[in-house]
């Protein structure tokens, strides 16, 4: 769409040498009172894949040269154990459960790094484009982004150094000083959360119309734009039916072979059967890899399919060519195929699909790099509001009820995800991972000492508890996840082609669906065999679903009049 001609003082027209198509931007008015978002957006936007691309390249380094020695030495701890407990050494046993306690440690703090780096510049982009609906102070705004970067990068690096720096020096029986900076960054991230939710709630209560639609679509027409849009949404609905099926078909499965597979290794090893032992290890090596894979492709779809959205909406600030933004969506989306699918091959194809999914990250990585090289260079342009293109008053979007709700919904779920999430890390996380290794620790013991019947139920204390960790988990992190996915379709879901009143429908099916499935996983927790809330997080997964085809459906129908 052309822009619409202005005074020369507030036009700014890019046009980057080989461009097919100029974009123009207008300036953000400046009301007089300090209200004004372009700088907060742009260190928001840059802060964002900044943190993708250190997350997306720490990954990479994690899975090439950490993740399979890492495998080999909970194999060899494990290996270890079960020889002890056929040679009746429980000082053996205890020594080597403190060996794989370590490597579980090592291998756990990095890939939670590497998650919430990634997760801290989603956020971020987030942040980026609710600027123009965030009714505070432009120096308030700032002092929030620099804020927020500085949490988004501190979270990580203690959680990182955790391993590194244990309990060292600490106060606390269970959290050292790497914790206490996690969780205070942590703190730090929601403290900045909570404020931008106060500034969108006094944009709603003041009755404002947005300044544009706040996600710069004057361009909706060109490449780049309309295949991360649609691709995004598609890998996500992908993402979420993979997630299902799993969760449907094999996670309970896997969670019983893996108590059989345990109780095996203890039998072989107490009867002396030490080459039996060692081919259940090898299995339960199997089992681990093929969980770790599914869970693995199912989250980088639907994250790679988010970034795609939030990507489309950054097109505007991305001072390059069309010819170059179409070669870097090209090579991200590619990427961002390839990566999950050989993920999900590993366990057929072994390092050779390992391989190649490192390849499509680091294709991801590359088309970021790029992305990111134009980002830096419209930052150095003229001030102008990088997230509102010049669209006629006449043709902007209506701030409807369904987005309302998205956009609301979406900080509050964030907030009280990542508020669930530092209650669980501060008061429970440590203490149930001691008892999770101790439990399995004492069932191994026991079984070297010939107390079989201990052994069992130390045993069966290990798997329940797994059982509450792995929900806890998935509970605060899909929260988190849900809520990011809300928010973004929220500031474009005038863009679902359908009347008001059923775009209002798919939004509230696709909050209660968000709010009702990571529920319903914590409930299992308080009582395992209850068949109710097992169905309760199937009909919160069928329900978001259902919203994103519906929504994915949406953007695929043409434009009709009366639909706005």
């Amino acid at each position: 769409m052309p822009a619409i001609p202005r005074p020369p003082e507030q036009r700014y027209a890019i046009a980057p040498s080989g461009a097919e198509v100029a974009v123009a931007y207008t300036v953000v008015p400046d009301r007089g009172d300090g209200y004004r978002s372009d700088g907060a957006a742009r260190l928001y936007m840059f802060a964002g894949i900044a943190l993708i691309v250190v997350g997306l390249l720490f990954g990479d380094i994690f899975a090439v040269f950490i993740l399979h020695q890492n495998a080999g030495r909970q194999r060899a701890a494990l290996l270890a154990a079960s020889h002890a407990v056929g040679s009746r050494n429980v000082g053996e046993v205890n020594r080597s459960f403190n060996q794989l306690g370590d490597v579980l440690e090592d291998r756990g703090t990095k890939v939670d790094a590497h998650v919430h780096v990634i997760d801290a510049g989603y956020l971020a982009l987030l942040l980026a484009l609710a600027q123009p609906y965030i009714l505070l102070p432009a120096r308030a705004k700032k002092i929030l982004a620099l804020l927020f970067i500085a949490g988004g990068a501190l979270l990580p690096l203690g959680i990182f150094l955790i391993h590194y720096v244990g309990l060292a020096s600490s106060p606390f029986a269970a959290i050292g000083w790497a914790s206490v900076l996690a969780d205070s960054a942590g703190a730090l991230l929601i403290l900045v959360l909570v404020a931008q939710l106060w500034g969108f709630l006094k944009f709603l209560l003041e009755g404002r119309s947005a300044i544009g639609n706040g996600s710069g679509l004057a361009d909706e027409d060109h490449m780049p734009r309309r295949a991360l849009l649609s691709g995004g949404t598609i890998l996500i609905l992908l993402g979420f039916l993979l997630g299902a099926y799993y969760a449907g078909a094999m996670l309970y499965a896997h969670e019983s072979m893996e108590t059989s597979i345990l109780q095996r290794i203890l039998d072989s090893s107490s009867s002396g059967q030490l080459g039996v032992a060692a081919a259940e290890v090898d299995n339960f090596g199997n089992l681990a890899g093929t969980r770790a894979v599914n869970i693995a492709a199912h989250s980088h779809i639907i994250e790679f399919g988010l970034l795609a959205i939030l990507l489309s909406f950054a097109q505007p600030l991305i001072l390059l060519s069309q010819k170059w933004k179409r070669r870097w969506v090209k090579i991200f989306l590619g990427g961002s195929i390839i990566l999950p699918v050989f993920v999900l091959l590993e366990v057929r194809f072994g390092l050779i699909a390992g391989g190649i999914a490192d390849v499509g990250g680091l294709m991801v990585l590359i088309a970021l790099i790029g992305m990111l090289v134009g980002v830096v260079r419209h930052s150095g342009a003229r001030e102008s509001a990088p997230l509102r293109a010049a669209i006629p008053e006449s043709h902007q979007p209506h701030f409807a009820g369904s987005r309302k709700l998205l956009l609301v919904g979406g900080m509050v779920l964030a907030t009280c995800g990542m508020l669930y999430g530092l209650h669980y890390a501060l008061f429970m996380e440590h203490q149930t991972l001691d008892q999770m290794g101790g439990s399995l620790a004492r069932s191994f013991g026991a079984s070297a000492v010939g107390n079989f019947d201990q052994s069992r139920m130390d045993l069966q204390q290990y798997a329940a508890t797994k059982y509450d960790y792995v929900r806890q988990v998935d509970a605060h992190s899909h929260w988190t996840g849900l809520a990011m996915l809300i928010f973004v379709l929220g500031l474009i879901f005038e863009r679902v082609n359908f009347r008001e009143s059923s775009r209002l429908f798919v939004a509230f099916a696709l909050l209660i669906g968000s709010v009702m499935f990571p529920l319903a996983v914590l409930l299992q927790t308080y009582n395992h065999g209850a068949f109710v809330w097992k169905a309760f997080s199937i009909a919160g997964s069928a329900l978001v679903i259902a919203a994103l085809a519906a929504t994915a459906w949406g953007f695929a129908r043409p434009r009709t009049v009366g639909m706005e």
